[in-house]
């Protein structure tokens, strides 16, 4: 059965269909940063940058089908902002920006930086499997052991059985799909009990505040997750919070990312970045990340001014959040990074037939893994849409015209 992560999805409609296609070098122009929803309105048109395009039988053919599927999409949704890539074993074979708004808005294009939310576990996976191979951890180190925890500060013993393994595996014990159990969007009120707001919640508050509360089920019982959603999996937006700082702590690093970009990220030349929760950092951004939900901060804790979700509104201070949820990179990186690290799953380099999902306000991010060698990735700023769904109808079409029309250099 394959994995996924369902976002739900709130409906937006809009009532004119423009098509108009640009092939341009994509420039960065400086513009102010925007988190809230764009109102449509007649003078809105769909643009795109082809960034790579080639290996396909017919590469104009195939630029019509991505382009089309993507346009219709984007207006039937209201996705101002997007991109997609295929590519095989890290060769690009298409790479697209798309941008359905206001002409008069800078575009988007092939290179430009999303967030990833939920898709930036695939690279918490990566460095954990670059430290097996390091033998600096295995699949069976209890984490808490490990990071020097001892039986006193734990309310459940039960905590002292997380293996690296239950965390990858969503097996670790926690439930996120649990309501109110999810740390990932509880850190303002986490920075209140930890340090009374004095500061936004760090991953060590995180997990402190969590050795404080029960596990939801045992470490590592597939049981519950099949009784309780009919997968082999209980979905654990902690359990990478947790791997991002058991990285940091054996390898000697300031924090997780400083480790990741030096060790994974450089050598291969990705270029993944931080999407941090302070809104100033953003000012300059072309990714306008929408939503227009607003709350108390996790940023500033004693604040009661509500901002947006964007920016810690939601509960989420993302700078705590490196391992799960706020890299920021192009459907291109997605595809390029793809070619050493699955797309779901950690025990094999490739993951077939399965895919993951990001969600987050402001984001979705999807990516797969083909039978064939091919990988798909699309990345969209917002996660606001009308009821197309994303692998069902979106996927579908594009996976379609690649089972017929599959580029030259993958062979059977």
């Amino acid at each position: 059965m394959m994995k996924f992560i369902v976002a739900l999805v709130a409906a937006q409609r809009v009532l004119t269909t423009y098509a108009t296609t640009i092939q341009a070098q994509h420039q960065e122009p400086l513009v102010e940063h925007a988190a809230t929803s764009q109102e449509y309105n007649s003078t809105w048109k769909f643009r795109w940058h082809r960034g790579m395009l080639t290996g396909f039988p017919d590469n104009l053919a195939a630029e019509a089908n991505f382009t089309g599927s993507m346009n219709s999409f984007m207006v039937n949704n209201n996705i101002t902002q997007a991109q997609l890539s295929i590519a095989q074993n890290g060769k690009q074979l298409a790479n697209y920006g798309f941008n359905w708004n206001d002409p008069s808005t800078p575009d988007v294009g092939p290179y430009d930086h999303f967030l990833l939310a939920s898709v930036s576990k695939i690279y918490c996976v990566a460095a954990l499997r670059e430290l097996m191979k390091r033998h600096q951890v295995t699949p069976d180190t209890k984490v808490y052991e490990r990071l020097g925890y001892s039986s006193g500060s734990a309310k459940d013993a039960r905590v002292f059985n997380i293996t690296v393994a239950n965390l990858l595996d969503h097996l670790g014990g926690d439930d996120s799909w649990h309501l109110g159990s999810d740390p990932a969007y509880t850190m303002r009120e986490i920075a209140l009990a930890m340090s009374g707001g004095a500061h936004p919640a760090t991953e060590r508050e995180i997990i402190e505040w969590k050795l404080k509360r029960p596990l939801d089920f045992d470490p590592g019982n597939k049981a519950y997750c099949e009784e309780k959603y009919n997968q082999d999996f209980c979905y654990s937006n902690y359990g990478f919070i947790l791997l991002s700082y058991l990285v940091a702590n054996i390898t000697g690093s300031p924090d997780y990312y400083t480790w990741l970009n030096a060790n994974i990220l450089k050598p291969q030349a990705l270029d993944v970045t931080r999407w941090v929760t302070d809104p100033s950092a953003h000012a300059k951004d072309i990714v306008q990340q929408i939503d227009s939900g607003y709350g108390p901060s996790a940023l500033n804790p004693l604040d009661q001014d509500p901002v947006p979700w964007i920016y810690g509104g939601d509960d989420m201070y993302k700078d705590s959040d490196m391992g799960g949820a706020a890299l920021a990179t192009s459907a291109g990186m997605l595809t390029k990074s793809l070619a050493s690290c699955p797309a779901w799953g950690w025990q094999a380099t490739r993951s077939p037939g399965y895919y993951r999902t990001g969600s987050t306000p402001g984001a979705f991010t999807y990516v797969t893994q083909r039978w064939d060698g091919l990988d798909v990735a699309m990345v969209f700023n917002t996660r606001k849409y009308n009821t197309d769904d994303v692998h069902g109808v979106l996927y579908a079409q594009i996976d379609g015209y690649l089972n017929s029309n599959r580029p030259s250099m993958v062979g059977m």
